[in-house]
C-alpha cells in the first residue's frame, strides 16, 4: 500500500507513512468484516474535513448514554467479527488440507520429519532437509499425525512435514546419527 504512494524515485516515504495508516485504519478488512478503527473505537474514521462540513446532531444525548450505545455496538461488532475470523480461518485450514498430496501413511509407517531450523553452528549449505527416524503411532484427522522418535518423545504435525521412508532412506538417517554420536564423542576427547 505504501508503494502506492510513494513518488517513483522510492524517496519520501515517510511522508506518506501517517496517509497509508490512516487508509489502513479506515478499510474493510476481509478476514473482521470491519474497519481496524471501528473495532477500536466503535465509530468510522473521520477525515478533518468530514468534521468541518458535517451538520451538528440536533439532539445531544448524555454522556452515560452515548457512552452505553457504544458499548453495546463495540462488543456487537467484536461478535461478529470473532466469528467472521474464526470462518475465515475454517476456510483458510480448509484449503490448505485440500493440497494434501503424496504417499498414504499409516500406522507404524517409518518417516522423516521435515527439518525447518537452521542450527546457528551449522552451514545452510549442508543441512539435511529432514530429520530423526520417526514412527506413525495415530493418525489425528484428515492430515495430522501423531509420531515418536527413537527416545520415545511424540510430537502431532501435519502431512505436509513428514516423508515416508524407504530402506535407503533408514540407511543414510541411522548412518548420519551414528556419525554425529561419533563426531561429539571424539570433541569431549
Amino acid at each position: 500500500m505504501l508503494r502506492n504512494y510513494v513518488q517513483h524515485d522510492g524517496k519520501h516515504w515517510d511522508e506518506a507513512l501517517s496517509v497509508v495508516v490512516a487508509l489502513y485504519n479506515s478499510s474493510r478488512h476481509e478476514s473482521t468484516g470491519f474497519a481496524p478503527h471501528y473495532l477500536l473505537t466503535g465509530s468510522p474514521l473521520r477525515l478533518p474535513a468530514e468534521l468541518i462540513h458535517e451538520p451538528k446532531p440536533h439532539g445531544q444525548q448524555s454522556p452515560l448514554v452515548h457512552l452505553e450505545g457504544l458499548r453495546d455496538q463495540l462488543a456487537l461488532a467484536r461478535e461478529v467479527a470473532r466469528e467472521t475470523l474464526l470462518c475465515q480461518r475454517k476456510q483458510i485450514e480448509k484449503q490448505y488440507n485440500s493440497k494434501q498430496s503424496g504417499d498414504t501413511l499409516n500406522v507404524n509407517d517409518s518417516v522423516l520429519l521435515e527439518n525447518l531450523v537452521v542450527a546457528a553452528d551449522e552451514c545452510r549449505k549442508f543441512h539435511l532437509p529432514y530429520k530423526g527416524l520417526f514412527q506413525i503411532v495415530e493418525k489425528q484427522g484428515p492430515v495430522n499425525y501423531k509420531i515418536v522418535d527413537q527416545t520415545g518423545k511424540t510430537q502431532v504435525v501435519h502431512f505436509n512435514r513428514l516423508k515416508k521412508t524407504s530402506a535407503f532412506d533408514e540407511v543414510l538417517m541411522r548412518t548420519t546419527m551414528e556419525m554425529k554420536l561419533l563426531g561429539s564423542a571424539m570433541k569431549r576427547m
